[in-house]
Formats: structure tokens, C-alpha cells, sequence
């Protein structure tokens, strides 16, 4: 690989200048073989031999190796002189790794300030030395040798080629182009032309050797792009041939078209996505079929920028076209490709492939620290798979080997993200997790693109966690989009307008929301989590507006399709308010009693009793509760009793407060449901969940899994057992009835300032219990068992003395036993209590029954 060789009589002065593969060893030999004489050559591998002995050391070895002494002052104007004196010439190779060395740096630049160099001095270096030598050039008394001087020049490139058996051929011709008589590229050339060299292992030495011809000009590239520097480098173009050359067209025409280099164009930060994608399209054009890792490295981060702008065609292209190359890339190229199929997995709502891909990125071998980062990032994105998926306790256990990862890598941007994460994880299930009070100036301090997703978690804590902030919410909102704007992530509007639409919901400004909705629905692609979420919040505010067709039929959509995708966070809140609108309706129905409670809580206090009929009593312990501080705080215990899998928070705010300003009515149930908290767990501490009352997904529920007994919900379980069992097994069944009568001790809730709200509720569990008398008194009577018939009836009538079934079944059993003196005195017994009650005779339907069965004894 020879270059242009030394000249006969050369100054004192030489540097060659110029990247691997240009002959500056070849030179160096050539050199010395020319000048002879006594010596010293210093390069990187005698660099430790420098840093552990010192320099001057290592020159008095050279000295005494070559018969010659040492000067007796080590400074580097005594060396200067003596090797002035001595005739000894010196060579240093591998300046770039050398300059870094102080005592090296002090004794070169030394010898440069010298008017006349007293001996023959040559340096070679990769990169372009930060040394005062274009004095020296302009006068004459350096030699300056840069790539152009040291490439092959054509009447070489045809000698060589002649002398290892080939034609110069216009195909030579074009590979000497080509390489721009690159002197390592032609070498390469010649091997594959002569069949030394196969095609593949061709392409991958060339490609190596590109690579590192990069890597070796990369610092002078990014000055060259540097537009702070371009007057300077206009003065330098003006210059005489002789000052040190700096960039220009001229330089490495291969270099332009290598795709590496146009990689590197398009990750330089100022780049936007958009500019990003044309750089990288420009270099995947250029990319060599033998170049697979670097195409895949380019297709993975067309990927990410594709997503950045919401071009999930695009994404999905990309990520397409660089599934075939995983076999040939790096382990980091890998990684970001499994970790972007699995993002566009879990948006999609594929959750089984979530899995499979980040199993894969959690299996790959990582041997850089970008990889390590995006197995970090892995768990994360598993925590919003599982979040997605309702399964929380998952998601904060992903969350958490995430913080390990990122400790362990000292990630301060990492660590600060799960830390908010984690806060709206615990808001989100109505539990208490302090940030700093400077959250807002750290994420600040934190670099732009780090920024939007923690603004976003921020706002989804303020506005979706139990304790609303919605000031506060508003505020980081703007940062949001300030930032997302700044950066052209066009993927955040549609997240963005979906979250201003809830809040111009609780200001009623209805005529915004719908519209943002509307924005939100239009730029998001169907199919997607994100797409079923805004679906959600629309029918929420539909169902404020009064449009409940709407709100119903969207909220139908939902149900059904988080069901299929097992996206079960926004299930169990569409669910909810789909049941408050519609009951009858197939996708409200859950046919569990005590629904499975989403939270796990400690069981730490003591057992509670709720007791709703014939008067409301609660006791916890053994102690009945006396003092409630808020009335409303009893009203939504009962609400949520009669509403088993919850309600929606602005359902239950709507219905608490009947306020037409939602925000008011969500601040004072969170006043309420702490009292209520309060009241029933008086030693719970601030940020410990509740034990009785949970929030989840937005919506407010009892902890069916507690330690609690509650009449009404007992005397139903025992009512449907004997519903289930009185056709076939009547003897069992009674078991369940009269289980059932023992629990009821009075109407439902018989407290005036109760009446209206449960009236259903009430009615129907007066048909229950009529029925339940009805059934036991003609089964006891069938038994031939009369006198526990009218126990039932005569402890009914002690609890309503008007009870009509009662009355009927007493009549019944008085003419079962044949007894028109007992018939008579039930009659008069039933006139006496309703004229006392009511002031009115009893009602017709006894009247007749009794006639009926008087005439049947006479």
C-alpha cells in the first residue's frame, strides 16, 4: 500500500496528516531506510511505557540501545540540543493517542518553536494536530503531506494494478475512482480482483475500513459542519497550497456517499424527526447489500422518528423491512427493534406479543450502555402493558426493577420518570405518594426531549389521580405542549387534546371538550389503546350533556372491545358508568356478588358491621359508630354498598352534590370520602390505602374482600339459595328462607333522610320478604307444622304491625287448622292495627280473603 514516497532532499520537518489505510507506516519505513543514522521512533504502543516510566526514561533507553549518552538535565531544551548534537533523527506515529500525554505534548510543541530545527523531525498523525506548524509550512521548512498528497494518484493505481497481474481497464479505471485513490481501497480492489479476496469477505473489510476512516475523521467532520467556523474556513481556501487544508469537496467523494455518514447527519440533535427521515432515507438508498447491521440500524431509528410524527404506516414499514436483518445487526439495533415491536404491540392492545418481544429484548446479550438503557426502558413498557392490562401490582413491580436498572446506571432522567410514574400509580388507586415539592423545577432542569412524557404523567396525576389539582393540571398541560411543540412530536396532539377535553368537561364548557374530542378521535389510529381511551372520555361527556344514545352505544364499543383485547383498566371504568346509564344493558351485566377487588390492602382493622334494616347501625369492632362529622359520608357508604363493582367519581360527585360545577362537586366528595375513610379507620395513617373504601380506575368501590358483615347483602345470599333450591329440595330450601327472615328486622333504611334515595331498593326487598312469609307459611303448613307458621307471622307483625302478608298468612293458617274463632280474631286483631296506624279499614284484598275463607269454615 504504498504511497508518495519521501523526497530525496526533504527539510527537517514532516507531517503527514491523514486517516488509516493512506501509507503513513509505509513512508515512515521508506524513510528511515533512506536517512539511516541513529533513530527514534516513538508510537502508541510505547505509550505505557511513557505514562509508567516517563518519557525521558524511555528516550535514555532508545539512547543507550543505539551507544549514545543520555543529556544530563531532563527538559525538553536539553534533549532538543543534544539530539542536535548526537545526529539522532526521530519519528513519532500515532500522534492522535500520543498528544494526550503532557510531557510528549510539551517536548513536540517545544521543537516546533524552534526558528531552525536542529534535526530531522517527522510526525504522522490521523487526525489534524493541534500544533503550531503552518508557520513552518508557509515558510518552506516543513514537508505537510494530507490524504490528497498521499492517495494513489492514477499513473500509480495503473502501476500497481500491472504489477499484480491485471489490465487497466475502464472497470480499474472506475474502482480507482471510486476509492478516490484511497491507497487502502484500491489495495482491496486488486486482492478481489485477483480472486484473493471473495465478495463477502470484500465488502466486509472495506466496510470495516471505511468505518473506522470515519471514526477517524469524525472530530474534523463535525467542525466542518460547524457553521461558527465557516469565515474561518474561507480564509483558509484562500490560502497557498502549502497551510494546512482543511475540508473541501475534494476530500473523500466517497465519504459523501457512505450511508454511515448520513446515519450520523441524522442523529445530530438539532435534527428534527423530519429531517431525520430524509437523511436516513438518503442513507438507506446508499446502503451496500453487505452493509445489514447498518441498514437495520438505520430502519430501527426510521421507526422512532416515524413514531415521533405518528406515522404508524411508516413505523410499521420500517419495522417490517428490519425484521429479516436481526440475524446480521448489533445487539443495541436489536434492542431498539424488539423494544418498538413491543410499544406498537401494547399499543395495539396485543398483549401476548408484548410479552414475546420484550422477552427477546430481556434475552439479548447487551454490550453497550444504549442497549442497557433500552432493557431499562423494557420494563417500563412492560409496567404500561400490565397497566393497560388492570394487573397494577404487576405494573409497580416493572416499574421497580426499572428504578434497580436505572440506579445501577447512576440514569438521574430515568430515576426522576419512574418516580412520577409511580406517584400517578399510587394516585390512581387512591393511595398518597408525596413527590418533592421542586417536581416541577427538576423535570424543568431535565434535557427537552426528556421532558413531554414526564409533563404528561404529571398532569394525569393532577387530573385522573383520586385528589384532584386541576389548576396545577391545567399549568403542566402547557408545558406539554410547549415542549412536544418544540421538539415536532406530532404523536402527543391527539394525547394532549384527549386530556383538555376532560378538563372543559368538569368547566362545562361542553361545545370545547366535544370538539377536542373530536381532534383526539381523528388523529388516532382505531384499534389502539390510546384510541379506546378517548372513546371513553367522549361517552363521559356525552353522558353529561344528556345525549345518552350516544354515550351508551360508545360506551357499549368500549365495553366490548377492551374486553377482547383483555384491556381491562378502561374496562372496569367503562363497565361502571355504562351500568349507571343503562342497567339493562348485556355489557353492563357482571354476575359476581362480591366483585374481585383490584387492590390489595392489609387487613389491619377490625371487623365491620353494617346493619341497614330496621335502622342504619355501624359498628366497628364491637363499638357502634355515634358521630359522623359529615351526614353525606353515611349517604355514599350506602351508595357504594348498593353499587357493587363501584361508581364512576363524577357519577358519584353528580349524585352527591347535584352541583352543575363538576369541579366543586369532585372537591366535595374528596372532603366526604375522607371523612368517611376517617370514620371508619380511625388509626389509618395518611398515605396507607384504604381499607374499606377504594378508588380505581377512576371510580370509587367497597372492598368486597374486607373483614365486614352486611344484613341486607346476607339476607339476599340467603334469599337466592332459596330461590335455587325450593323446587327440588324444599326442606333446604326452608333452611335459606328462614335464614333469610331471621336477618330482616325492619324495613330498609326506615330513617326519613333516607327515604328517597334507595326507594327502590327498599320495594324490592319488601316482594322478597313477602314472598319468603308467603312460601314458609304454606310449606310449614303442608309439614303440618302451624305453630312455627305463625311465628314466622306473628314476628313479622312485631316488626310492621301492618304487615299485610302477614295478616294473609295468619288467616291461612287459622282456616288451615279449622278454626273460625282464631279466623275472627285475626280479623278484628287487623282491623284494630291499621285504624290504629292508618285510620282506615284494612286493605280490600284482606277484606276478601277473609270472606272467602270465613264462608269456606261456615
Amino acid at each position: 500500500m504504498k504511497a508518495q514516497a519521501p523526497p530525496q532532499t526533504s527539510p527537517q520537518l514532516n507531517f503527514l496528516v491523514a486517516p488509516g489505510g493512506y501509507g503513513k507506516t509505509w513512508w515512515l519505513t521508506a524513510q528511515a531506510a533512506r536517512l539511516g543514522g541513529n533513530r527514534i521512533r516513538l508510537d502508541s504502543h510505547r505509550l505505557p511505557e511513557i505514562e509508567k516510566a516517563g518519557l525521558w526514561a524511555l528516550l535514555s533507553q532508545e539512547l543507550d540501545a543505539l551507544g549514545l549518552e543520555s543529556p544530563s538535565e531532563n527538559t525538553a531544551e536539553a534533549w532538543i540540543k543534544h539530539f542536535s548534537k548526537a545526529a539522532v533523527w526521530v519519528q513519532i506515529d500515532d500522534w492522535h493517542r500520543l498528544e494526550n500525554q503532557s510531557s510528549c505534548l510539551e517536548w513536540v510543541q517545544e521543537i516546533l518553536r524552534c526558528p531552525q530545527v536542529p534535526f530531522n523531525f517527522t510526525l504522522c498523525s490521523r487526525r489534524r494536530p493541534d500544533l503550531p506548524i503552518a508557520a513552518s509550512c508557509a515558510s518552506g521548512n516543513a514537508h505537510y503531506l494530507d490524504q490528497e498528497d498521499l492517495k494513489w494518484s492514477q499513473a500509480q493505481a495503473e502501476q500497481e494494478w500491472r504489477k499484480a497481474g491485471l489490465e487497466w481497464s475502464d472497470s480499474a479505471l472506475q474502482r480507482w475512482q471510486k476509492q478516490a485513490g484511497w491507497p487502502l481501497g484500491c489495495a482491496l480492489e486488486i486482492r478481489y480482483e485477483t480472486g484473493q479476496l471473495g465478495e463477502s469477505a470484500y465488502e466486509t473489510l472495506l466496510n470495516q475500513a471505511i468505518d473506522q476512516l470515519f471514526k477517524d475523521l469524525s472530530q474534523d467532520w463535525q467542525e466542518f459542519m460547524n457553521p461558527a467556523r465557516l469565515p474561518e474556513l474561507r480564509r483558509w481556501q484562500l490560502a497557498p497550497d502549502q497551510w494546512l487544508p482543511l475540508w473541501r469537496k475534494r476530500l473523500f467523494s466517497h465519504l459523501l456517499l457512505s450511508a454511515q455518514a448520513w446515519l450520523m447527519r441524522a442523529l445530530q440533535t438539532d435534527k428534527s424527526p423530519f429531517e431525520s427521515q430524509v437523511l436516513l432515507e438518503r442513507g438507506l438508498a446508499l446502503c451496500k447489500p453487505a452493509e445489514a447491521p447498518l441498514r437495520l440500524s438505520m430502519l430501527t431509528r426510521l421507526a422512532h422518528f416515524a413514531s415521533l410524527e405518528a406515522r404508524w404506516s411508516d413505523l410499521d414499514q420500517a419495522l417490517a423491512e428490519a425484521e429479516p436483518l436481526l440475524s446480521e445487526g448489533y445487539a443495541v439495533d436489536k434492542a431498539a427493534w424488539y423494544y418498538q415491536k413491543a410499544n406498537r404491540a401494547r399499543q395495539l392492545c396485543q398483549y401476548q406479543e408484548v410479552a414475546q418481544h420484550l422477552k427477546a429484548l430481556f434475552d439479548l446479550r447487551a454490550d453497550s450502555g444504549a442497549a442497557l438503557n433500552l432493557q431499562a426502558r423494557g420494563y417500563i413498557l412492560q409496567g404500561l402493558s400490565a397497566y393497560q392490562q388492570g394487573e397494577y401490582a404487576q405494573t409497580r413491580r416493572s416499574y421497580q426493577q426499572a428504578q434497580v436498572l436505572a440506579q445501577t446506571e447512576q440514569n438521574s432522567q430515568m430515576l426522576l420518570e419512574l418516580e412520577i410514574m409511580l406517584a400517578f400509580l399510587d394516585a390512581l388507586q387512591g393511595q398518597e405518594n408525596q413527590l418533592p415539592e421542586t417536581i416541577l423545577e427538576q423535570v424543568a432542569q431535565e434535557p427537552l426531549a426528556a421532558q413531554p412524557m414526564m409533563w404528561l404523567n404529571l398532569t394525569f396525576l393532577r387530573i385522573l389521580g383520586e385528589h384532584l389539582d386541576l389548576k396545577l393540571g391545567r399549568e403542566i398541560l402547557e408545558k406539554v405542549r410547549e415542549t412536544s411543540k418544540a421538539l415536532n412530536w406530532n404523536f402527543m396532539t391527539p394525547l394532549i387534546a384527549d386530556v383538555e377535553a376532560r378538563l372543559w368537561r368538569f368547566h362545562k364548557s361542553y361545545d370545547s371538550a366535544l370538539r377536542l374530542h373530536e381532534q383526539a378521535l381523528a388523529l388516532l389510529p382505531e384499534n389502539t389503546f390510546e384510541s379506546l381511551h378517548a372513546r371513553l372520555n367522549l361517552a363521559l361527556t356525552c353522558s353529561r350533556l344528556d345525549d345518552k344514545q350516544r354515550a351508551i352505544q360508545t360506551l357499549e364499543e368500549v365495553v366490548k372491545e377492551a374486553e377482547q383485547s383483555g384491556s381491562f383498566s378502561l374496562l372496569r371504568e367503562a363497565r361502571v358508568a355504562l351500568q349507571e346509564l343503562c342497567p339493562e344493558s348485556a355489557q353492563s351485566k357482571i354476575t359476581p356478588n362480591r366483585p374481585k377487588t383490584l387492590i390489595q390492602t392489609p387487613q389491619t382493622s377490625s371487623h365491620l358491621s353494617i346493619r341497614l334494616l330496621g335502622g342504619f347501625q355501624i359498628e366497628v369492632g364491637e363499638a357502634p359508630l355515634t358521630h359522623w362529622p359529615r351526614k353525606k359520608a353515611k349517604h355514599i357508604l350506602i351508595q357504594l354498598l348498593f353499587h357493587p363493582h363501584g361508581m364512576h367519581r363524577e357519577s358519584l360527585a353528580d349524585w352527591l352534590s347535584g352541583s352543575d360545577d363538576l369541579e366543586q362537586a369532585l372537591r366535595q366528595l374528596d372532603v366526604h370520602i375522607h371523612s368517611l375513610r376517617k370514620v371508619l379507620e380511625p388509626d389509618r395513617k395518611g398515605k396507607q390505602a384504604s381499607e374499606f373504601i377504594h378508588f380505581h380506575d377512576a371510580c370509587y368501590s367497597f372492598n368486597w374482600q374486607a373483614d365486614f358483615f352486611w344484613d341486607y347483602q346476607s339476607l339476599n345470599e340467603a334469599s337466592q339459595e332459596w330461590l335455587k333450591l325450593r323446587e327440588n329440595t324444599p326442606d333446604q330450601a326452608y333452611l335459606s328462607a328462614a335464614k333469610a327472615l331471621k336477618l330482616y328486622q325492619g324495613p330498609l333504611l326506615p330513617e326519613l333522610d333516607f327515604a328517597d334515595y334507595w326507594l327502590a331498593e327498599r320495594e324490592g326487598l319488601e316482594r322478597k320478604i313477602s314472598d319468603l312469609v308467603s312460601w314458609s307459611v304454606a310449606w310449614l303448613c303442608q309439614q303440618n307444622r302451624p305453630e312455627e307458621a305463625e311465628e314466622i307471622a306473628d314476628r313479622m307483625l312485631s316488626i310492621d304491625p301492618c304487615n299485610e302478608t302477614s295478616f294473609a298468612a295468619l288467616l291461612e293458617i287459622a282456616t288451615f287448622r279449622k278454626s273460625l274463632g282464631r279466623l275472627k280474631r285475626i280479623y278484628h286483631q287487623m282491623e284494630e292495627a291499621f285504624a290504629r296506624k292508618w285510620e282506615t279499614p284494612p286493605p280490600e284484598e284482606l277484606e276478601m280473603l277473609y270472606k272467602r275463607l270465613e264462608k269456606k269454615l261456615s
